[in-house]
């Protein structure tokens, strides 16, 4: 989950970003309010790329080498960010960042989900929210304290870290089986369920032999979204979903927070404010998994949906 703390900080750069670069005292750019809130918004416009990319890239090269093309975008749009002296280059660099996160937000899950086992899967696929909100933190945490420069180099590091410690992880014995590699799924899950029989691996990658075949003599197709009525019926859950998660305004709060407190007057420093609102974040976060087994999931996107009406409203005040 190394790769979710740099999507992380591709999203939460502006923050501590864009005072500096609209503040014509410190600033080599002198931004506008306009190219800053491009500045973050091109990183939102790259997501919506990303997956669809990401969506190719699974089954025809694998989920891990899908993983080392986006950690390789994400270095890139860092590069392209560091080397910037025009607004437009960083435009492109955060275009990137993007493009590199959405491919994260479809590909991590997926590995996770394919070379987990069935007890710890669900809070093994937690894990990647925890990790976003900590990239959110880094920033939030070091940006405001450090040159534009630093902190680039600082963002650098989980995409590095990913891309070195990602290099001696298989592929998932799905992706295997898929492409009829029975040797590479074997090696794939010995490998990954080290200090288990020889005989519960083999049982294993029978159940998942029996799951890939079923799934693949299964051929869904788009139109079955909307002929099918259960299938009709989730795709408008989840397309609602997404819909009030991405309209409630919280991207917004995430990207320009600093400028938020700015303008607001806030009683403590604009950068202070935001490190407050970034630990809260990252400790609500770190119970998101524990409420949704007590009181149902239903329940806690309830709560949270009220939540975020309120204090957007009080925000708006």
């Amino acid at each position: 989950n190394m790769a979710s703390v740099a999507v992380g900080t591709h999203y939460s750069w502006p923050s501590p970003t864009l005072p500096k670069l609209e503040d014509p005292t410190n600033s080599w750019l002198l931004l506008t309010d306009e190219q800053g809130s491009w500045i973050g918004g091109m990183t939102a416009l790259g997501t919506m790329f990303g997956p669809f990319l990401a969506g190719t890239l699974v089954n025809l090269v694998g989920r891990r080498w899908t993983l080392f093309i986006a950690t390789v975008l994400s270095i890139v749009a860092w590069a392209v960010v560091f080397l910037s002296s025009l607004v437009w280059e960083i435009y492109i660099g955060r275009f990137l960042g993007g493009l590199a996160g959405g491919m994260a937000f479809l590909t991590v899950p997926m590995y996770v989900a394919e070379v987990s086992e069935p007890e710890v899967r669900g809070a093994l696929g937690s894990l990647f929210a925890f990790f976003l909100v900590g990239g959110f933190l880094i920033e939030y945490v070091f940006g405001p304290y450090v040159s534009f420069s630093a902190l680039i180099y600082i963002n650098f590091i989980p995409s590095i870290l990913f891309f070195i410690l990602f290099s001696i992880i298989p592929e998932t014995p799905y992706y295997c089986l898929r492409k009829k590699n029975v040797s590479g799924a074997l090696a794939s899950l010995t490998w990954l369920r080290s200090g288990r029989s020889a005989e519960d691996v083999q049982n294993e990658l029978s159940t998942m032999q029996s799951q890939v075949n079923k799934s693949m003599s299964e051929k869904a197709t788009i139109a079955d979204l909307v002929t099918h009525r259960g299938n009709r019926r989730g795709m408008i859950i989840s397309c609602g979903l997404f819909f009030v998660q991405q309209f409630s305004g919280l991207n917004v709060v995430l990207f320009y927070a600093q400028n938020i407190f700015i303008m607001a007057g806030t009683s403590f420093s604009s950068s202070v404010s935001t490190i407050i609102m970034g630990v809260i974040l990252f400790v609500f976060r770190a119970f998101a998994a524990p409420l949704v087994r007590r009181y149902g999931m239903k329940n806690v996107l309830i709560w949270s949906a009220v939540g975020m009406t309120i204090f957007q409203f009080l925000l708006g005040l």
